[in-house]
């Protein structure tokens, strides 16, 4: 039987424990969020209002539909070369999309690449971005936005989503801009 003092410090190591993982896991993003190359992609929103969780906005990217489009032809091409049999295209959970940047730092869509291959070559203005397939939808690392009641008419015109990516192709959103590529919001800070 374990005595009353050593269960104390076993409960205060696994408590000092946690709060270093979490600590750790904070330090992460915010080296993630000041240190990640700024990227830009082109966002389609949607404005719907929760009255559980606020005011946001559900994202969903362009790129993302151009990366369904690419599985779907594939999958179209492997149905061809296997007697047509209909079937939905398996996206992996986990993949990479390369991007080309514009002058603009905006990501167009180049390809897709189903794991981190270190060997894929990339020109000087492409980078390689994680991306999650959840219930069979692409998502980049949000699929919402959440902002202040009643800012709405600040994010409504929002038409790109800022990211930061980090060196392993992670992806964290930022911000959001306008036609104009303006921080929205910003006055705000």
């Amino acid at each position: 039987m374990i005595k009353e003092s050593m269960k104390k410090y076993i409960v205060g190591a696994a408590t000092l424990i946690i709060l270093l993982l979490i600590n750790f896991s904070i330090w992460q993003k915010q080296s993630h969020i000041t240190e990640g190359e700024v990227i830009n992609i082109e966002l389609a929103p949607v404005d719907p209002r929760s009255l559980m969780q606020g005011d946001y906005m559900t994202l969903r990217f362009d790129i993302a539909r151009q990366i369904r489009a690419s599985y779907d032809e594939s999958s179209q091409t492997e149905k061809d070369d296997s007697d047509n049999q209909a079937s939905q295209p398996l996206l992996p959970e986990t993949a990479y999309v390369i991007v080309q940047l514009d002058e603009n730092k905006v990501a167009s869509f180049v390809s897709i690449e189903a794991d981190n291959a270190e060997s894929i070559p990339l020109g000087p203005q492409q980078r390689k971005l994680q991306y999650r397939v959840r219930q069979n939808k692409v998502k980049f690392a949000t699929n919402g936005f959440f902002f202040a009641e009643g800012d709405e008419p600040i994010y409504r015109d929002a038409r790109y989503g800022q990211f930061r990516v980090n060196n392993k192709g992670e992806v964290l959103l930022t911000g959001l801009l306008d036609k104009d590529l303006v921080l929205l919001g910003a006055e705000m800070l």
